[in-house]
């Protein structure tokens, strides 16, 4: 099994807090690595077994009494009302590492009323969720970064926000970093050919879409937001824009709001928002699309390798995105808490993405297709930099040389943000 960086994010959490919640999408390893920090004493249930959710819904009490701790709850969103028996029996022990759940939706935004997808069962919807806030540390693990993939330490973000980075050229080949954006990250995916990777995306999907989303958000037109999800695939790197969206699926706005979220909660998508400050004026306020996995947005989009490297105006916004995603993983790993925007404004000065720091430090990230350096590529860092709104910035290309641009500027190949350099 490769080794997960967050690993050391749960294992802290285990050892001062009674419920650790391990959240993001389906398949990316966090049964996995719930299992690997559990000692070997702990029991073990999940939900997607029929008589396990039965029980947990019709009786949590004797369930989660009758298994004692520590305990792993796998699939915890298919009957949220468990929080409100784990509340009880932390807040008669608080020992800490009780309980560690999985969750392949965003456990807040999951209704207290979903049941467990058996309608002739007994279900009660005043057993309302908990937050359990104050007793749980929620930890999001996303699929593997490149970095992982390779069994690699990655120290990007040290070397971001010291903007502190040493000369080196790029062994990344176009070929190889044609071959990791249509890949993604997914741990099943990495283990099969190229023709045998179309068939486990299309199946993922069609699960999430028919039976996920379905079941715990109340959605009866899947076909409806597999249109909106291909449109949305289309559309990744720019801003978003409902009502095109809207008519492209012929919902309303309401509905349309409502299928983006359930998107979203269950991990597909990542809606980055809009940079503001109360000093910064005309800014656009829409949010940029991002998929957290590119082998996804590639096989939604019919994105092969080939067509990667024969066209760079689709390499453009996939590579785009191939960063987004690897910096939200990277972020999600992080001891340290950063925020992800993009910036754009009324009179076009954009940058793709701008991190902040827990401190108040705010980097940019320019990200260009391009393999041969432009000086129009560092104008709109400078401009920000001499504004204030960021302290410094990279911009990330697929040409092989580290430079340095100025001062407060780097010129980095791809490779050093994926910590393969």
């Amino acid at each position: 099994m490769k080794k997960r960086t967050i690993v050391h994010k749960v294992r802290d959490a285990l050892r001062d807090t009674p419920v650790i919640a391990i959240i993001g999408p389906r398949q990316s390893g966090k049964s996995t690595l719930a299992k690997s920090v559990m000692p070997k004493c702990a029991s073990e249930i999940t939900l997607d077994d029929d008589n396990i959710r039965r029980l947990a819904i019709n009786d949590p009490i004797a369930l989660i009494t009758g298994l004692g701790r520590p305990l792993l709850i796998d699939e915890f969103q298919k009957a949220i009302n468990l929080s409100s028996t784990i509340k009880m029996m932390v807040d008669n022990d608080r020992a800490a590492g009780s309980y560690v759940i999985t969750g392949s939706a965003d456990l807040n935004t999951v209704p207290s009323k979903t049941g467990s997808g058996t309608k002739n069962e007994s279900y009660d919807p005043k057993r309302d969720y908990d937050s359990l806030a104050g007793r749980i540390e929620y930890i999001t693990l996303l699929p593997f970064t490149q970095a992982e993939i390779a069994e690699l330490d990655n120290g990007f973000l040290e070397n971001l926000f010291d903007n502190n980075f040493k000369y080196k050229e790029s062994e990344l080949s176009q070929v190889d970093l044609a071959r990791m954006i249509v890949t993604g990250g997914y741990p099943e995916v990495l283990s099969r050919q190229p023709h045998r990777r179309k068939a486990w995306f299309k199946s993922y999907i069609d699960s999430i879409l028919k039976r996920d989303i379905t079941e715990l958000y109340n959605v009866t037109k899947p076909k409806e937001v597999a249109r909106l999800l291909h449109a949305l695939a289309i559309n990744t790197s720019e801003l978003l824009n409902k009502s095109s969206l809207g008519r492209v699926t012929g919902t309303t706005a309401k509905t349309t709001d409502k299928y983006i979220a359930t998107l979203e909660y269950t991990y597909l998508i990542k809606l980055i928002p809009a940079w503001h400050s109360n000093e910064t004026k005309r800014l656009l306020t829409s949010e940029k699309i991002q998929f957290i996995d590119t082998g996804l947005l590639c096989s939604l989009r019919n994105i092969t390798e080939a067509k990667l490297l024969d066209d760079r105006t689709v390499l453009g916004s996939v590579l785009e995105t191939f960063i987004a995603s690897e910096l939200m993983k990277l972020v999600s790993q992080s001891a340290i808490d950063y925020e992800m925007h993009h910036y754009r404004s009324s009179d076009g000065l954009e940058v793709d993405l701008i991190l902040t720091s827990e401190c108040g430090v705010s980097v940019g990230v320019e990200v260009k297709a391009g393999m041969t350096l432009s000086q129009k590529w560092f104008k709109p860092l400078q401009t920000l930099i001499d504004q204030g709104v960021l302290s410094h910035g990279v911009v990330v290309y697929s040409g092989t040389k580290l430079l340095k641009v100025s001062d407060k500027i780097h010129l980095i190949p791809v490779s050093e943000l994926l910590g393969l350099s």
